[in-house]
C-alpha cells in the first residue's frame, strides 16, 4: 500500500507544516457494491487526527442519471458520517457550473440535502473570479441566500512599504442585495506584531460599505508561532481605528491550536485583551455524537471558560434537524426546513438554561425606503 503525504505550509512560517494530509487507495462497500475508496486523513500539529475523507465517484439517478457525481464522506467522529458531500458540472445558461450538494443530517442515508453550493466563474474588472452562490433548498432554489465572489486586482491597502498593490478581493453578498455587504483585501505583507516583532502576516482588511462610502471596520494580522514541537498557534491581531492617519489600536489578540482532551480532538481559542499576557476568557470546541428525539446526532459543543476559574462558566451544544415549522408570528403552514437547535447551559451543566431554534423562512415585506 502506497501512502501520499501532503504538508501545508504558510507564508510567514515556510519551515513548519501548519498541517498535513495521508492519502491512500483502499476498498469499502457503498450501496451493495465494491469501490475503490480515496481514504484521507487530516492531521494538525502534534498528530492530532482532525478529521477522515472517504472520496468515490457514482453514476446520478433520475435527472443526473448520466452524470458522474463525486462522494466526500466526512467522519470526525470514529465511525460516525458528519457530513456528505456530492459533487457534479451542469451546464447552465451557457456556463459550466460546479455544483455541491451538502447532507448534514443523517448523512448516511439522507436524499435531503441542506445546501447547495454553485460555482462558476466570470469575468470581473478584465480579471476572472470565482463566484460561488449558497442556496438553502428549503428557501429558495433560484435566489442564493448568500454569494461570494473571490479575485485579483490593484487596490489601495494599508500597507506602508506598498500601498498600492495586487490583492486577493473577497465580496460578501446576501440574500437579495445587490451591493457586498462586506469587502476583504487579503495579501502578505511585513508588520510590527503586538509582541513589537517585525515579520510577515497575511493581512485581512475588512471594508464595509458606509453611505454609500468604503470604510475600513477593521484590519486583521494572521500569523502562527511553534509553541512546542506538539503546539502550533495560530495567532489573530485585530486593529481597528483611523487607518489612513495611521491612529490604530489593538482590540484582540486570538491564539488557537488543537489538543486532545478527554480522547476527542479539540479546537482551543484563547483570548486575551490589549497590554494582557494572560487570556481573559478561553474556548473549547469539539464534537460529540448524541441522541436528540430519539435520533442520533452530530453535537458541537463549546465551552468556555474565564480567567482563574476551573469550571465552565457556560457551555453552547448545536445539532441540525429536518423539521416542519409554522411562522412563529403569524402561524400558517408549515413548512419545511433545516433547523439549528442550540442549548445553552451555565450554572448546571446538565439541564440547559435555554434552547433557541434558528432556521430560514422567506416571507414577502413591506420597506420603507
Amino acid at each position: 500500500m502506497v501512502t501520499r503525504v501532503i504538508e501545508s505550509y504558510s507564508p510567514d512560517m515556510p519551515d513548519t507544516p501548519i498541517s498535513y494530509q495521508y492519502i491512500r487507495k483502499t476498498i469499502g462497500e457503498r450501496g451493495g457494491k465494491q469501490l475503490i475508496l480515496t481514504e484521507i486523513k487530516n492531521f494538525e500539529v502534534g498528530d492530532i487526527l482532525s478529521s477522515t475523507q472517504y472520496v468515490y465517484n457514482k453514476v446520478g439517478a433520475g435527472s443526473l442519471s448520466h452524470t458522474i457525481i463525486t462522494v466526500y464522506e466526512t467522519y470526525e467522529i470514529e465511525n460516525l458520517m458528519t457530513q456528505r458531500m456530492e459533487v457534479f458540472r451542469k451546464v447552465i445558461d451557457g456556463k459550466i457550473r460546479t455544483i455541491s450538494r451538502i447532507f448534514e443530517v443523517e448523512p448516511e442515508t439522507s436524499r435531503e440535502y441542506t445546501s447547495e453550493i454553485v460555482t462558476y466563474r466570470e469575468l470581473i474588472n478584465n480579471t476572472f473570479a470565482t463566484v460561488s452562490q449558497t442556496f438553502d433548498p428549503f428557501v429558495s432554489s433560484i435566489d442564493p441566500i448568500s454569494t461570494q465572489k473571490t479575485y485579483y486586482d490593484e487596490r489601495s491597502t494599508t500597507s506602508q512599504s506598498d500601498p498600492t498593490r495586487v490583492v486577493r478581493v473577497v465580496e460578501n453578498y446576501e440574500f437579495k442585495i445587490d451591493v457586498p455587504i462586506l469587502t476583504q483585501y487579503i495579501y502578505y505583507d511585513t508588520r510590527v506584531t503586538a509582541s513589537g516583532t517585525s515579520r510577515v502576516v497575511q493581512v485581512i482588511e475588512n471594508i464595509v460599505d458606509v453611505d454609500g462610502a468604503a470604510f475600513r471596520e477593521s484590519v486583521q494580522y494572521v500569523y502562527h508561532e511553534l509553541e512546542t514541537p506538539a503546539r502550533l498557534l495560530k495567532i489573530t491581531e485585530t486593529h481597528m481605528g483611523d487607518f489612513d492617519a495611521g491612529d490604530t489600536f489593538l482590540t484582540q489578540l486570538q491564539k488557537e491550536y488543537w489538543e486532545m482532551r478527554n480522547g476527542k480532538p479539540t479546537r482551543v481559542s484563547e483570548f486575551y485583551e490589549a497590554g494582557m499576557d494572560t487570556p481573559v476568557s478561553m474556548q473549547y470546541g469539539y464534537k460529540e455524537a448524541g441522541e436528540r428525539n430519539g435520533k442520533q446526532v452530530l453535537i458541537t459543543v463549546i465551552e468556555t471558560k474565564e480567567f482563574g476559574l476551573d469550571q465552565p462558566v457556560s457551555v453552547q451544544k448545536t445539532w441540525k434537524n429536518i423539521e416542519r415549522m409554522a411562522d412563529p408570528i403569524n402561524g400558517g403552514i408549515k413548512k419545511k426546513a433545516l433547523v439549528t437547535h442550540v442549548e445553552n447551559y451555565e450554572v448546571d451543566l446538565t439541564n440547559p438554561l435555554s434552547i433557541q431554534l434558528t432556521w430560514r423562512r422567506r416571507e414577502n415585506v413591506n420597506r420603507v425606503v
